[in-house]
């Protein structure tokens, strides 16, 4: 057999053979048409069909129930007559103007019933709910500085407004001196207030004093205040002479030789007039009274008897005129400014500012129509610092704030009380 007849005789079976196999090409394709198959049918079908679901029930939701975002008002309402009307201002407040992003934004108030477990207990539970936008509250130093840490823990934090509160170092302390609380005080602290009543004092000859600190209640606030006044009270011009709890009775025999000119009492009003009458009935007399900005209350006033508060002197962060007129709903009125300013600021562009704090995972919920409250928390804490040092429209006033939240525009005042009513001291 030649080479041309085995040539010849194979070629034809080789071309079939390649003919009858499929190639590699169309093996492939078929492989990549059965993939992208099972891919729509089993991926992203059900992918595209759950994300357009999702936009137009969010949207659907929205459009008929809606998120809504929440300001809670906490404080011991259900105990104390001294924020009767305070309860009463937020109560009625007209919200119905106020949103961000398009959100309602609501009042909620919640009664700690002053005492710190429950104050802690309520906090925790603000702290994980998804409406809490911001929280005004808890009127007492000693209940403020057990829910501060947990409203500023949250991720992200809840900003605060602070109002009666003065104690100054209710606030967690800082892990560095660049980091910022959103948190906003009403009142100046405590530091002012020993301050302001012992150069008042001091401008009327004072020598000698007594520190009374309340053990009863808000004892935070009566230990810090106390502690400052006796800072600032032990110099070389004056001296403090006897610091003792109003429960604990002193007798006169004690008393007397100290040759007492001046007394500061930190704490309570009830506890304020439970030792006003104890002096009374020894007959001690002599010496001026001044009463911390916890015992200016009408509630003192009104269960007072007879002259036995004529002569007193109270130290307040408002003027007794302002107080007289509003009580402590000043503080409510004020408040509610400040949200409104915070949501106007908030509101003037809330997209830039959520979308900074809040990653890129805002944009994607802004494309789905999804609201989360912690977005508008940092819309809010981003128009706190801008903010700061801005003059801020209050009903009571105009306010500045600093970068620690604090007041750096407000002062304490003087008061006396004349036939059983308070009268600024000029």
């Amino acid at each position: 057999m030649t080479s041309a007849n085995l040539d010849t005789g194979a070629l034809p079976n080789a071309h079939a053979l390649v003919a009858e196999s499929p190639s590699r090409v169309a093996v492939l394709k078929r492989c990549w048409k059965s993939f992208c198959k099972l891919f729509n049918t089993w991926f992203l079908g059900p992918l595209l069909g759950g994300l357009v679901g999702t936009l137009i029930i969010t949207r659907l939701i929205n459009a008929f129930i809606g998120p809504n975002y929440s300001v809670y008002v906490v404080g011991p309402f259900g105990q104390s007559n001294r924020l009767a009307d305070v309860f009463d201002k937020f109560d009625g407040a007209d919200t119905s103007a106020w949103s961000i992003d398009g959100v309602p934004v609501r009042i909620h108030i919640r009664d700690d019933q002053g005492e710190p477990v429950a104050a802690r207990r309520m906090a925790a539970e603000l702290a994980v709910r998804d409406d809490t936008l911001l929280v005004i509250g808890h009127f007492q130093s000693t209940t403020t500085k057990e829910a501060l840490p947990l409203y500023l823990s949250a991720n992200p934090a809840i900003p605060v407004i602070l109002t009666t509160e003065t104690t100054t170092n209710v606030l967690p302390p800082k892990a560095n001196a660049d980091m910022h609380y959103p948190v906003f005080r009403l009142s100046p602290n405590d530091d002012v207030q020993a301050e302001t009543a012992f150069e008042f004092a001091h401008s009327k000859g004072a020598k000698t004093f007594w520190i009374l600190q309340d053990d009863l209640s808000n004892t935070v606030y009566s230990a810090y205040l106390a502690d400052k006044f006796m800072e600032r009270a032990q110099s070389r011009e004056t001296r403090v002479l006897l610091r003792t709890s109003p429960t604990f009775f002193v007798p006169s025999s004690t008393i007397d030789p100290l040759k007492i000119d001046w007394i500061f009492f930190a704490g309570g009003w009830r506890s304020a007039l439970l030792f006003i009458r104890q002096l009374n009935a020894m007959h001690f007399a002599g010496a001026h009274i001044i009463l911390s900005d916890a015992c200016a209350t009408k509630a003192l006033l009104d269960a007072a008897t007879g002259k036995e508060l004529e002569g007193v002197y109270v130290t307040h962060p408002l003027d007794a005129k302002t107080f007289n007129e509003k009580h402590n709903s000043a503080y409510a009125e004020d408040s509610l400014a400040l949200v409104k300013q915070l949501l106007e600021k908030a509101g003037s562009d809330p997209t830039d500012a959520m979308a900074t704090r809040g990653g890129p995972m805002y944009r994607l919920r802004r494309l789905l129509g999804i609201h989360r409250v912690g977005d508008a928390r940092n819309a809010i804490i981003h128009a706190m610092h801008v903010m700061w040092g801005e003059k801020l429209r209050l009903m009571h006033g105009n306010a500045l704030f600093d970068k620690d939240g604090a007041r750096i525009d407000s002062k304490f005042h003087i008061w006396k009380i004349e036939k059983n009513n308070f009268v600024d001291v000029p």
